[in-house]
């Protein structure tokens, strides 16, 4: 009985190794971060913006149509562009350019 314990434990711990590997998606350089829909998405207002985990927002230059939805998690990788938005005076934002977006 012993040896069939011991075989179903080394079963079980090689199936939880041999899929650990899969959990790493942010090891290639993307930010986790949501989607956030503002109020105002005239040319002069704030549009799509994005909160990383760390709670920081930031306003992308752009945001593809198929990327905006309100709350939306998704995996970004981007440049900072060295300005900042004054879509909200009271708290301006880095602009960012979109290197490569995709959905988590």
């Amino acid at each position: 009985m012993r040896p069939f314990l011991y075989l179903t434990v080394a079963a079980g711990l090689m199936l939880a190794f041999a899929f650990t590997p899969s959990c790493k998606k942010r090891d290639d350089g993307y930010s986790q971060a949501l989607v956030i829909r503002s109020n105002d998405l005239t040319p002069s207002g704030c549009g799509y913006l994005l909160r990383f985990t760390n709670g920081q927002m930031v306003k992308p230059v752009y945001v593809p149509s198929a990327f905006q939805y309100d709350s939306l998690p998704v995996l970004v990788k981007y440049t900072n562009t060295g300005k900042e938005s004054n879509c909200m005076p009271q708290n301006p934002m880095q602009i960012i350019s979109l290197d490569d977006i995709k959905r988590e």
